[in-house]
């Protein structure tokens, strides 16, 4: 079936990061955090978490222009995007 689909090439540029660790620090409300590389942590909110489904350590924290977040699997993440070097 996914055959049928018709095939899409990326050519956004995103903000993202590997994940490093997830944390719960607030299990009465369910909040938890995502430890990123480069020393970053950022609290994704709980409607983040079920759209996400099961994120794993090792796989991206990804955002888009628009300010929409998703988490992307290691491999496909790294096979359809490329580090960008900050201008300064």
């Amino acid at each position: 079936m996914t055959e049928e689909l018709p095939k899409w090439q990326s050519h956004k540029i995103v903000r993202a990061a590997k994940i490093l660790g997830v944390r719960e620090y607030n299990v009465a409300r369910g909040d938890q955090a995502l430890f990123l590389e480069g020393n970053l942590t950022v609290t994704p909110p709980a409607a983040w978490w079920g759209r996400a489904g099961e994120v794993y350590v090792g796989g991206y924290y990804v955002v888009y222009d628009d300010g929409y977040a998703s988490w992307s699997p290691a491999a496909a993440f790294e096979a359809g995007y490329t580090k960008l070097q900050e201008q300064t």
